[in-house]
């Protein structure tokens, strides 16, 4: 956040945390990979309930992560640090983080990603990278690692992971290459008076009291009616789309703070007879485990084909506590669990069972090195 808007490392003057709920499911995911990684068994339904978070949701996501912990990263981490605070002084400025896991000799940190890939995270990875070699400097206990190049031994490798994607981003810098790191973040901190807002407002803690931002918006929606997005440039387009995304977020955070007053204050009456009040809606819904045996008695597998649905990750859930009750007590194989998901897609797809629908969204993505857009 800092590296693109310098002005929001300023503390807010009052601190308002709303429920995100992408934001406590990575939090609960990172709570939970970190006890397996300590050799602990994560107790699911306590993190979903501090989280406020579905619990399966948590255990689908961990799981993977595990499976790519165990198969690619563990063997990296030797000795590794869970969750471990760095905190280090360069020059006037102090940097503070915590990195999900860490390994002094070699120097390696690896940042767990549970949500879906939209930003760049490279300096927040940079940051780990300098702490590290900050925390634990070149000395005598590199060498019996890196015998073969006394050189490597100002490097730190660092590791992203993007757990719903089972990949694994990898970067290796030398001591120069940080310390270009630290001097830019070094700027980046002394110019805390500049506001640069964008699309990442969304997921600020001062948006609600950011004046560059409330400016911002009033542009955007002063200028909205009048755009032709034909005579723009495509730089413009993709600009154009971070004000509608920083527009949305504005909408909604004015209709929640409506709710609120309504709910704290009572209906508000207009001068047209109107009142705006909260109204409950009852949802019909069926409960199924208990529906099921009169669904059965009336109505064949086709016409119960018509109107029942899979849910895809209720299902996986469902396999994955079949394959638990049948390790119960023995130690699981590695890779079980993911073996057994992909038998049951492999009997579904033979019997013709699985459709691929496309959905096309509009969505800004990293154009990576060596990406040519046609």
């Amino acid at each position: 956040m800092a590296m693109r808007c310098p002005g929001s490392l300023v503390p807010a003057q009052v601190r308002i945390e709303g429920r995100n709920t992408e934001a406590n499911l990575g939090s609960a995911c990172h709570a939970a990979i970190a006890e397996i990684i300590r050799g602990n068994a994560p107790d699911y339904g306590q993190i979903a309930s501090y989280w406020d978070t579905p619990r399966g949701e948590i255990v689908r996501l961990t799981e993977l992560a595990a499976q790519i912990w165990s198969e690619s990263i563990a063997e990296l981490f030797p000795d590794c640090r869970v969750e471990q605070k760095m905190q280090q002084v360069f020059g006037d400025m102090e940097l503070v983080g915590t990195a999900d896991v860490v390994c002094s000799y070699p120097r390696r940190v690896l940042d767990w990603k549970f949500g879906r890939r939209a930003d760049d995270y490279t300096p927040q990875i940079q940051a780990y990278a300098a702490l590290a070699l900050a925390t634990w400097p070149p000395g005598e206990n590199d060498f019996p690692v890196y015998a073969e190049s006394m050189s490597r031994s100002t490097r730190v490798e660092a590791y992203i992971c993007w757990v719903r994607d089972g990949e694994l981003e990898t970067y290796s810098w030398a001591a120069d290459e940080i310390d270009g790191f630290v001097a830019r973040i070094a700027r980046v901190a002394g110019d805390d008076e500049r506001y640069v807002p964008g699309d990442h407002c969304a997921i600020c803690s001062k948006k609600h009291e950011c004046v560059a931002r409330r400016q911002l918006v009033r542009q955007s929606v002063r200028s909205i009616a009048d755009v032709d997005i034909s005579q723009m440039a495509a730089t413009d387009i993709v600009e154009f789309r971070r004000r509608l995304t920083l527009l949305d977020d504005a909408v909604k955070q004015g209709r929640a703070a409506l709710r609120l007053f309504v709910q704290e204050n009572g209906p508000q009456l207009s001068d047209d007879g109107y009142a705006l009040r909260l109204v409950d809606k009852k949802i019909r819904t069926i409960v199924t485990d208990k529906a099921w045996t009169t669904l059965c008695r009336l109505f064949d597998d086709k016409e119960m084909a018509g109107f029942v649905t899979v849910g895809l990750t209720k299902m996986q859930e469902a396999i994955r506590r079949r394959v638990r009750l049948e390790h119960h007590g023995r130690e699981m194989p590695s890779g079980a669990m993911a073996a057994k998901i992909a038998d049951v897609w492999s009997e579904l797809r033979q019997a013709e069972a699985v459709e691929f629908e496309t959905r096309t969204e509009l969505k800004e993505v990293r154009n990576l090195k060596g990406y040519h857009i046609t």
